[in-house]
C-alpha cells in the first residue's frame, strides 16, 4: 500500500474553484462566469487531477496557474496568493 502523508497531497478540483470565485469577487473581473466554466472544465478533463499519488499539490497549482494564465490577464504572483 502506498500512502502521501507530506503535507503536498493533491486537493479536488473544488479548491481550485472556489480559489478562482475569490479571485473573480476581489479583482472584479468582466464576464468571468464563462471563463471560469471553461477552467474548471479544462481541470476536469485533465486525467488523475486529483488523484493523490499521481499528482502533488504543487503540479496542480502549476496546472491551475497555467491554465489561469490561457484564460485570464493575471499575472502568475497575484493566483498564487489565493491558493
Amino acid at each position: 500500500m502506498v500512502k502521501n502523508i507530506g503535507s503536498d497531497r493533491a486537493v479536488g478540483v473544488g479548491y481550485f474553484i472556489n480559489a478562482l470565485s475569490q479571485m473573480e469577487k476581489q479583482l472584479k473581473l468582466p464576464g468571468s462566469s464563462i471563463r471560469m466554466r471553461l477552467v474548471a472544465k479544462e481541470l476536469e478533463n485533465i486525467e488523475d487531477f486529483e488523484d493523490n499519488y499521481s499528482m502533488s499539490k504543487y503540479a496542480q497549482e502549476k496546472t491551475f496557474i497555467k491554465i489561469i494564465k490561457k484564460y485570464y490577464n493575471i499575472p502568475e504572483r497575484i493566483i498564487q496568493q489565493y491558493l
